[in-house]
């Protein structure tokens, strides 16, 4: 019987390729945090072409801005 490989036994090409979707995933987070604040407004979010169900959705503690941490988990998404 074979088991999954766990996070350490990932072979480098998968390494390289979440690194690669992290840093793909930083890029648009950048991008759309137009004013550098660190989090994405609603207005932000909507500006771009957000669907605003979504960025309530993704809003998790409901304080009227995704940071990166709420942005990451739609990336993984």
């Amino acid at each position: 019987m074979e088991y999954p490989l766990n996070s350490q036994e990932k072979s480098k090409e998968e390494q390289s390729t979440n690194i690669s979707d992290f840093d793909e995933c930083e890029e648009l987070f950048n991008a759309m945090d137009q004013d550098g604040s660190g989090d994405i407004s609603g207005e932000e979010w909507s500006s771009a072409g957000g669907d605003p169900d979504d960025f309530q959705t993704l809003d998790t503690d409901q304080s009227g801005s995704l940071d990166f941490s709420e942005w990451s988990i739609a990336c993984i998404d």
